[in-house]
C-alpha cells in the first residue's frame, strides 16, 4: 500500500532531533497499525462481495480437518499468551472434509482469535472436534463476558459488535461474517450459543467422513498473522 510505504520511508529519516524522532516514530507506528486495520477491512469486504456474487474460487480436495484443528489449537495458545488465557484441546476425532484447506484454516483462525480476544485475564478456551452423524462437529468455547441474547441472532451480520465489548476489543465485526461464508460454502452450519455457565460456544457442523487418526499433536512453528485471517 502506498501510504504504508511512505510512512515507512518517513520513519527512516535521520535528520530530526532525537526527542522529536522518538515522537515521530511513535506516531508513525500508530498510523501503520491503522493502515493495516483498514487494509484488512478492505480485503474482508472484497472477499464478502465476491462471495455474494458467487465469484470466490475454492480448491476442492480431501482435507484432514483434525490436523487443521490441532494447528489452530497451537495458534490459539500463541494468541492467548498475552492475557494468560489457558487453551485446551479435548477430543479431536479424525474427519475428512472435501473442501478448501486455506479457507478452512482461515475459519479456524477467526474462531480461535475470537475465543482468546473476547475473554478475560486468566480465562480459558476449550476446543473439541467430533464426528457425529456424517458431520464434523467443532466446538470452540471460551469464558468472558458472554454473548448478549439480542446479539445471538445478529452475530453474523456485517460489522455486528456487542455493546458489552465495544471500545474494549479491537476488531471491526467482519470475522464471524467471513466464518459463516466459509462454512456455508462447505454446506455446513455455524451457530453461537450461550451454554448457561458463562461460556460462549461456537458450534460448526460440516459434512465429513470419519477416519481414525494417530493420537498426539504434531509440533510445528505457529504462524498466526496471515493477512486477513485474524484481527477482524
Amino acid at each position: 500500500m502506498v501510504i504504508a510505504d511512505r510512512l515507512r520511508a518517513l520513519r527512516e529519516e535521520k535528520h530530526l532531533p532525537a526527542e522529536r524522532s522518538e515522537w515521530v516514530d511513535a506516531q508513525i507506528e500508530v498510523q501503520l497499525d491503522e493502515v493495516k486495520r483498514l487494509s484488512q477491512i478492505v480485503d474482508s469486504l472484497t472477499l464478502l462481495t465476491k462471495a455474494d456474487a458467487g465469484l470466490v474460487e475454492l480448491e476442492w480436495r480431501p482435507v484432514q480437518f483434525s490436523e487443521l484443528v490441532e494447528e489452530a489449537y497451537e495458534d490459539a495458545q500463541v494468541l492467548a499468551q498475552p492475557r494468560g488465557v489457558k487453551v485446551t484441546l479435548g477430543e479431536c476425532q479424525g474427519n475428512i472434509i472435501t473442501g478448501d484447506r486455506h479457507r478452512l484454516r482461515q475459519l479456524l483462525l477467526i474462531l480461535a482469535d475470537n475465543a482468546t480476544k473476547y475473554n478475560h485475564e486468566g480465562g480459558t478456551v476449550r476446543i473439541a472436534l467430533r464426528h457425529i452423524g456424517g458431520f464434523a462437529e467443532l466446538r470452540i468455547s471460551n469464558t468472558g463476558k458472554g454473548i448478549a441474547p439480542e446479539m445471538i441472532e445478529h452475530a453474523f451480520d456485517r460489522f455486528a459488535r456487542g455493546k458489552n465489548v465495544q471500545g474494549e476489543v479491537e476488531g471491526c465485526g467482519l470475522g464471524l461474517t467471513i466464518a459463516q461464508c466459509i462454512v456455508q460454502a462447505h454446506d455446513g452450519t455455524i451457530r453461537l450459543l450461550d451454554d448457561g455457565n458463562g461460556r460462549t460456544v461456537a458450534l460448526v457442523r460440516i459434512p465429513a467422513e470419519h477416519v481414525e487418526t494417530r493420537s498426539g499433536i504434531r509440533r510445528r512453528a505457529a504462524i498466526v498473522d496471515a493477512a486477513g485471517d485474524v484481527g477482524l
